[in-house]
């Protein structure tokens, strides 16, 4: 038993000491093959709050997670994706839904956008998918959010990398999506995980960071976490001590 306790260390150790991420990098990491969830975190230099992604392969669950990666909440859908997800004043969520039966073969195609109340109840939606239109993409892939203290959080498409920039160009927070075809991964591997075309099956299409006040969160209790990623411990957890001097 404590061998098998001791076997997600071990490989998340083998798996650092393969990278080789030098301690002190500002730039962000384009990760091919390494571990998932947050792979960097400086405090005092980010800004703190809540962020929120959809993962974009055969998943229906949009999350929100703390600046250390930890889900503080989740909706669920019964459509896979359509690739926009965003979180209103209100606390619901706004999403793009993939519905099957679809006029055109396009990546991206989606149909259907729904407002999902915190609780997880549909309170709205809307269909377009007809023999002459279909909702896709939800103003394209990749985003740039400018954030109150002047940093930028980036959302990288592809290996669903998210990382946050300060005017100076230095990365001060940075995240690797491990949820792959719907279910979490603590590592992600490009010959493995790569769909055809050399798309990943952890993309994200667009991330964005919400303070604590925002309207949506303001009295919302979301001191209760769970790991993305249950049964294996965080990178930082495990990487900063190996970089101790």
């Amino acid at each position: 038993m404590f061998q098998a306790a001791l076997k997600p260390l071990t490989s998340l150790a083998i798996c650092l000491s393969c990278l080789a991420l030098p301690a002190d990098r500002t730039a962000a990491y384009e990760l091919h093959d390494g571990p998932t969830g947050v792979l960097k975190n400086v405090a005092g230099k980010t800004f703190e709050g809540y962020t929120l992604f959809a993962p974009t392969v055969k998943c229906t669950t949009t999350y929100l997670i703390n600046m250390q990666g930890d889900v503080v909440h989740t909706w669920e859908s019964k459509y896979p994706p359509g690739l926009y997800a965003r979180l209103l004043p209100n606390g619901n969520l706004l999403r793009a839904g993939s519905l099957s039966g679809q006029p055109v073969k396009i990546g991206g195609a989606g149909g259907i956008i729904e407002e999902i109340d915190w609780n997880g109840k549909v309170v709205w939606s809307y269909t377009m998918k007809s023999d002459n239109e279909i909702q896709h993409h939800c103003y394209r892939q990749g985003a740039a959010q400018r954030l109150p203290n002047g940093n930028t959080l980036v959302t990288s498409t592809q290996q669903g990398h998210l990382f946050e920039v300060t005017p100076a160009g230095e990365v001060v927070w940075e995240f690797v999506n491990p949820i792959m075809k719907g279910q979490p991964k603590a590592f992600f591997c490009d010959a493995t995980e790569s769909l055809p075309g050399k798309s990943a099956t952890n993309m994200i299409h667009r991330a964005y960071r919400y303070a604590p006040d925002y309207p949506g969160l303001r009295g919302r209790d979301l001191s209760a976490t769970r790991p993305l990623v249950p049964g294996w411990p965080r990178f930082l957890d495990v990487y900063k001590p190996l970089n101790t001097k």
